[in-house]
């Protein structure tokens, strides 16, 4: 929808081939898009590719922090500290990321919308059984982003949509 309004978009994943796939589609909608291969969950892949799409079009009007991982159906006692690290830098602390690096630019610009893709997952209270539970409790880092950003014109929402099967 974005491409067929015109928009110039910054493609960011750590799949190669899926942000060369997404930016074809873009293209062939009518839009520009500029591929940049990252990671959401290490702050200089953030700050590269909201550095770069300022550099490229002089503005920053939303930023879409959508990465996201379940973690799949691992059973609690088979579960280590490094599973459950990446999927806290990519679901807790990615969206950080952008709240951070696209808030700034955004205040500088006096305008913008950031929103983050949290889960239904993360909503209601839930015995601990997967990480994604509490990784995706994004919903209150928008609330106290949104409240830090008060008075700037820059808006932080959380969108929390169901399962999504995905790659």
């Amino acid at each position: 929808m974005f491409a067929r309004e015109g928009a110039r978009l910054v493609v960011a994943d750590q799949n190669a081939d899926g942000v060369k796939e997404t930016a074809l589609l873009i293209e062939q909608a009518g839009g520009t898009a500029m591929r940049w291969p990252a990671d959401a969950g290490h702050e200089a892949s953030v700050k590269g590719f909201i550095e770069s799409a300022m550099s490229a079009f002089g503005a920053l009007d939303i930023v879409h922090a959508n990465a996201g991982v379940s973690g799949g159906r691992v059973p609690i006692f088979e579960q280590t500290e490094e599973y459950w690290r990446q999927i806290l830098q990519i679901n807790l602390i990615g969206p950080f990321l952008a709240i951070k690096h696209a808030g700034m630019r955004m205040v500088e610009q006096g305008r913008g919308s950031i929103i983050l893709t949290s889960s239904v997952a993360g909503s209601p209270p839930m015995p601990v059984r997967r990480p994604i539970a509490p990784a995706r409790r994004v919903l209150s880092a928008s609330r106290k982003a949104a409240a830090a950003f008060l008075g700037t014109g820059v808006r932080v929402n959380a969108i929390c949509p169901g399962l999504i099967e995905t790659g």
